[in-house]
């Protein structure tokens, strides 16, 4: 019998990370301390992506005529309340003013745009009740999860838009389309689709992009599933770099070794630590 809690659990997050760095995915994903506690970092990064995503995502969820009329700052200051300092992995008060600042940019950015979040939206759970997963392959066991930013539905076609809050444009050979293809598939079956995406900070709409079939989104997703399946099985983990290790895993290497604060736990258990520099 299939059992979802033995299984190989893919997501756009983990993929990366496997891609960028295997040893990297192994402290984040397989990893646990001595109380069976998995670790994370924290990041001012993190947390501006936290602060400006929480406000733009529950705005699915307001009727369509009123959008225009929402208020994201009681949301992001109530986020970014609950993350200042340390706990959003500030290293002192003039660089979380900074991140604070850049946030409110973005959302008056979109607040200056909303009519391209304008329209019926679609979920791929209605209730919010748990992360959306499908098995992507049960023989492989390989099970996919996600969640959409922002699905616009007009008639027969679904519209995904995906807020970036960085700077840096996705990669070339990101999966997160592909992974958002199978995903739409799965949960809102027999409807077109198109992708977006809205880099916050610089663009004042969103950029539709190119997204492969639903057939090559699957051999591709499948391809780096089997290879982070077979890197699980073979605890065979290491970082492109060698001992001296990379930008992607030396955070975690840190707090191995004793060089990082404890801030707190996050959402789904992980113990949540400061980098020291």
């Amino acid at each position: 019998m299939l059992n979802k809690y033995q299984a190989h659990w893919l997501s756009h997050s983990s993929i990366s990370t496997f891609k960028n760095c295997p040893l990297a995915y192994y402290y984040s994903a397989v990893f646990k301390d001595d109380e069976k506690c998995k670790i994370s970092t924290v990041s001012p990064y993190m947390t501006l992506g936290l602060a400006v995503h929480s406000p733009l995502e529950s705005l699915a969820e307001v009727p369509s005529e009123e959008r225009k009329n929402k208020k994201f700052a009681p949301e992001f200051f109530k986020v970014w309340e609950s993350m200042s300092g340390e706990k959003g992995g500030f290293e002192n008060e003039n660089q979380e003013n900074e991140f604070k600042e850049r946030g409110i940019a973005m959302l008056k950015n979109v607040k200056s745009n909303i009519q391209y979040l304008e329209g019926e939206t679609a979920f791929l759970l209605p209730d919010h009740s748990e992360l959306p997963w499908m098995w992507l392959s049960e023989e492989e066991n390989l099970i996919l999860s996600g969640k959409l930013d922002y699905i616009l539905k007009k008639e027969n076609e679904y519209f995904v838009i995906d807020f970036k809050t960085g700077l840096k444009e996705e990669k070339a050979d990101s999966l997160q389309l592909p992974i958002y293809r199978i995903l739409l598939n799965h949960f809102l079956p027999g409807g077109d689709f198109r992708a977006a995406y809205w880099q916050l900070q610089t663009a004042a709409a969103p950029v539709e992009k190119q997204i492969p079939s639903l057939a090559e989104s699957r051999e591709l997703v499948l391809d780096i599933g089997r290879k982070i399946k077979q890197a699980r099985l073979d605890k065979n983990f290491e970082c492109p770099r060698g001992d001296s290790g990379c930008f992607a895993c030396q955070g975690y290497q840190k707090i191995i070794n004793g060089s990082a604060t404890y801030i707190a736990r996050g959402i789904y258990g992980a113990k949540m630590y400061k980098v020291n520099k």
